[in-house]
């Protein structure tokens, strides 16, 4: 039997041998984490797509490639273009023309012609919980609400990690030279749905500056989004003008972002929040939410875009029907049988199942090398013992195994996890300088000498884990626990609702984040100056480094790219210094959809790009 305290690589079936000097309830806990609903290894021998365990960056085209059912896919996706290099189209795509005064849409669509009404099934792994958007990191809230409410700007989608933006209830927009303006002029004669109580009207500039004020001052999650802007004047109905005191790097980024969405005051002002009314300008209209059954929207028939492919007000389908599904296997069974579409919150296979559905369904669409955005690993609070030392958050960080972690819950597809998510790709350290990194190497005696140096043997920690729709995220809480064991300390798992999860980290209740910290803007600020800054409104770790504030402010307002990058490159390395966060992996997924689902684009902050495009051909 190999020794807990053995180097090299150990897998989770070696804990479990281990385990059995330990009793049967730990041994019993990993046996069924070992049963069927685990990921398997996908083609290839288990090994990740090509270029993923170098490091290096994946850029995926926003239209997927067709596997016909006989046919293997290919073993690896495209690699990255130099820095700057135009996205790739693929060969279904066809360029589009502008509609009236709009831009023209720089994603490249599906050919056509498409085929208008029917309604798009879906599925989501859980409820929304709430109508608030603004309030909620639901991932199933964050979809469905993103084909309610609009934005001023849009991400354009052209690849998978494409977060330029582009026009979308603004039509354009400048900046002073100075930088401390930005002044955006409005799409004119946009309606609110035809809805009680805002019944309709006229989209203006009065409803941004509401909205600005709203998230300032009312929003727990998410007023940092807006934290930049001092000022905004409305001149006119259809002109918005945003004051800051410095530049801001990622002000567009924040806007284009899906929590991110335009308000009517109408609703606040007769209910006191948005918890049980969503009304919006987007191409849906919010129909029904049945607790545990669906969520239905609607075609809103007032739409403002028009199609660049027919010439006719968007959007094509008559409505969106998602199924409450948070089992796995009814969600597969669905699949399979062709009832509903995959995406990103509703069905994403597992990875035993990803070849057989491919090879046993005609024409499925697939993205493969897919990088979701994640908070950088298990969230710490430093402020409870024995995580305020140093050693013991260190020693947490050498007991994991990364390599069998991501052998054993990924099945070798994944790379590893840095303190920036590998989805920015400009900035995240690659994967050979954080192998290189001591404390992130794999070193169970140094880890058991820090924490008898702590004095912290025997210490309890506490790991709050909440239901997650994949089985990955309870597999390596387990592996992480015996891990953590193994070394001296006692971990436990404390199972819990996603309503409490939340309410915890809120209010520093916890000590352990299980299932890590997910947040919606694809910007760095998001993921440096919000989750770590002494003042950050996410900073869960309860840090207080006026170092890293000075660090994480001056990235925030850095215009130029390089510098910028340079500035991150130091917060990396105050965040590893001080181990916050202890990382783990990032995983490299496989995402597929069905053939009858059309110009559908995804995105890794979007989810569904451009969703009024969508059109069912069955």
């Amino acid at each position: 039997m190999r020794s807990s305290e053995a180097q090299g690589p150990l897998t989770r079936r070696s804990f479990l041998r281990g385990m059995l000097v330990l009793g049967a309830g730990a041994s019993a806990a990993l046996i069924q984490a070992c049963g069927p609903q685990a990921p398997a290894p996908p083609a290839g021998g288990g090994q990740a797509p090509a270029g993923a365990q170098s490091g290096a960056a994946v850029v995926l085209t926003s239209t997927p490639r067709t596997v016909p059912a006989t046919q293997a896919p290919a073993a690896a996706p495209t690699a990255a273009p130099a820095a700057g290099a135009a996205p790739q189209p693929t060969a279904a795509a066809r360029p589009v023309a502008a509609a009236g005064n709009r831009p023209p849409l720089v994603r490249q669509q599906d050919p056509g012609p498409p085929k208008r009404g029917g309604i798009l099934e879906t599925s989501l792994g859980k409820d929304p919980e709430t109508l608030e958007v603004m309030q909620s990191v639901n991932g199933p809230l964050r979809i469905t609400s993103s084909l309610v409410y609009r934005r001023l700007v849009q991400f354009r989608g052209t690849d998978y990690y494409d977060i330029d933006v582009e026009p979308d209830m603004a039509d354009s927009w400048t900046v002073a030279p100075d930088g401390k303006s930005m002044t955006f002029k409005l799409h004119q004669g946009i309606k609110w749905h035809n809805v009680p109580p805002v019944n309709g009207r006229e989209f203006t500039s009065d409803d941004v500056a509401w909205t600005v004020d709203y998230y300032k001052t009312k929003s727990k999650e998410y007023a940092w989004l807006w934290d930049w802007v001092t000022k905004v004047e409305t001149p006119d109905k259809y002109t918005v003008v945003f004051h800051m005191d410095k530049p801001n790097a990622e002000a567009l980024l924040n806007m284009a972002v899906d929590n991110n969405a335009i308000l009517p005051r109408e609703v606040f002002e007769q209910y006191g929040n948005f918890r049980s009314k969503m009304i919006g300008t987007g191409p849906y209209i919010w129909k029904n939410w049945e607790p545990g059954v669906k969520v239905e929207l609607v075609k809103n028939p007032d739409y403002w875009e028009v199609s660049e492919l027919d010439g006719k007000p968007l959007p094509y389908l008559d409505g969106i029907t998602g199924y409450i599904m948070p089992d796995y296997a009814t969600r597969l069974a669905a699949y399979r049988s062709g009832k509903i579409s995959g995406h990103r919150w509703g069905f994403q296979p597992a990875r035993n199942d990803v070849e057989g559905l491919v090879k046993g369904m005609q024409g499925q669409q697939r993205w493969d090398g897919v990088h979701f955005l994640s908070g950088g690993g298990f969230v710490l609070n430093i402020s409870k013992k024995p995580l305020d030392d140093l050693r013991v958050r260190r020693a947490m960080s050498l007991a994991l195994n990364r390599d069998a972690i991501i052998a054993d819950v990924q099945q070798g597809a994944a790379q590893w996890g840095g303190f920036i998510s590998a989805s920015f790709t400009k900035f995240a350290w690659p994967e050979d300088k954080l192998k290189g990194l001591e404390f992130l190497k794999y070193n169970p005696d140094q880890a058991r000498q820090l924490v008898k140096d702590a004095g912290a043997e025997g210490a309890t920690v506490i790991i709050d884990l909440h239901p997650d729709t994949t089985p990955g995220t309870k597999i390596l809480v387990e592996m992480a626990q015996q891990m953590w064991k193994a070394i001296g300390l006692n971990p436990t798992i404390d199972p819990t609702d996603v309503p409490a999860s939340y309410a915890k980290r809120q209010s520093g209740d916890f000590m352990v984040f299980g299932n890590g910290v997910g947040f919606s803007s694809a910007s760095i600020d998001a993921a440096t100056r919000q989750l770590f800054h002494s003042e950050g409104q996410r900073n869960y770790t309860r840090n207080k480094d006026a170092e890293f504030d000075k660090l994480a402010e001056a990235q925030a307002t850095e215009m130029d790219q390089e510098k910028r990058k340079q500035i991150v490159d130091q917060i990396q390395q105050k965040i590893y210094d001080n181990m916050w966060t202890i990382p783990h992996y990032d995983a490299i997924d496989t995402l597929i959809n069905q053939p009858w689902a059309k110009n559908w684009g995804f995105h890794w902050q979007l989810g569904w790009a451009h969703s009024e495009r969508i059109w069912v051909d069955k």
